[in-house]
């Protein structure tokens, strides 16, 4: 069991590092930045949500406080 978790968590690495490589080669990202096609650091999940759904979670977060 313990092999088959080791190879799968190297397929995984794998496997990422080609997507990133993949990345970079079509967004042109030079190799002193970041390829990660995940990063959610500049998303601003606050401007998503409309005036009422905002609302809706400042009533549910308030009601369990």
């Amino acid at each position: 069991m313990l092999q088959n978790v080791g190879g799968a968590a190297a397929l995984g690495v794998m496997i990422r590092y080609d997507l990133e490589q993949k990345a970079r080669l079509t967004a042109g990202i030079p190799a002193d930045q970041s390829a990660n096609f995940t990063d959610n650091v500049n998303v601003a999940y606050s401007k998503l949500l409309s005036d009422e759904q905002r609302g809706e979670f400042g009533d549910t977060l308030n009601a369990s406080t």
